[in-house]
């Protein structure tokens, strides 16, 4: 641990190990802080079962309440930066385990948030609002239940929302089993066409790696009458630091199966390689790059 002249916390390695769930590093590199000691700015690089990667969180000030003003929290991993924004204050149960938040949320390149000055007003990128309620928790403060709605596009002319209503069971730190029952809507101003979906979706882990990363799953979707089962034939690959790199899937409905080996190469070339075998014409087989 590093203190500064003033106390502050401005530095530390840190490994955290609880009982059931997969280790977390986190090490912190910048923190700054005002004159009553508060935080402004901290960049973290973390290490946990989902890969490496780094967070920056910094805020506005604080108002009367000493409630964070406009608290934003990055996310960069590769390439790709996924910043949220609250919207006001987020509210939490009499144990501290979140019930409801407000966030606007950019997802961008990492050269478009930093061209912008990581201005959240300005830099370019796909933009969403998120209102999320955790409707109830277990024992370990997970959310296993739960609904949200998001507004998609947020700037463009028109509309598209997404109601979302979702359960999850868990397995140690791993979701072992999720459900969602969803209704999409949307209308384009400068189209004028629309968009309407509504779906079920339930998703087991069939196996996972130590990290809690799943290895195979089976994911069964129910909509405009189909049911549809994507299932992994072989164990999912993933790169050092958690990313997805292979995976080989069948996909059954109505009309037979398919199966598809998905390949993403490395940055700066994303190459995708698949075979696809249906079996309703005759085993013909084509391949696609």
């Amino acid at each position: 641990m590093v203190y500064d002249s003033r106390g502050n916390l401005v530095g530390f390695d840190r490994t955290t190990v609880q009982d059931g769930k997969d280790p977390v590093r986190e090490v912190l590199e910048v923190a700054d802080f005002d004159a009553e000691g508060r935080s402004r700015r901290s960049e973290t690089q973390v290490e946990d079962a989902s890969g490496k990667y780094r967070l920056v969180a910094t805020n506005d000030g604080y108002d009367a309440q000493g409630r964070a003003i406009n608290a934003t929290r990055a996310r960069f991993a590769g390439g790709k930066v996924d910043i949220s924004r609250d919207v006001g204050p987020a509210r939490a149960d009499p144990w501290g385990l979140l019930t409801f938040s407000l966030t606007d949320t950019l997802t961008t390149t990492v050269d478009a948030w930093t061209k912008y000055g990581e201005d959240f007003a300005k830099s370019s990128g796909e933009r969403s609002r998120l209102a999320e309620w955790n409707l109830a928790h277990n024992a370990a403060g997970e959310t296993t239940d739960g609904f949200r709605l998001t507004q998609k596009g947020v700037g463009l002319p028109g509309y598209h929302l997404v109601f979302e209503k979702t359960k999850n069971a868990f397995s140690g730190t791993a979701v072992a089993n999720t459900g969602t029952h969803a209704l999409e809507v949307g209308w384009d101003l400068v189209s004028k066409t629309g968009v309407y979906r509504s779906y079920r979706e339930e998703t087991a882990r069939d196996r996972a790696d130590g990290k809690g990363r799943a290895l195979r799953q089976t994911t069964t979707r129910w909509e405009d009458g189909e049911k549809t089962v994507t299932r992994d034939l072989q164990d999912r690959v993933y790169d050092a630091n958690g990313r997805l790199l292979e995976t080989l899937t069948a996909t059954a409905n109505a009309l037979g199966e398919t199966h598809t080996k998905t390949i993403i190469r490395p940055i700066p070339i994303l190459l995708t390689i698949w075979a696809e075998r249906n079996v309703l014409n005759g085993g013909r087989l084509t391949l696609k790059a």
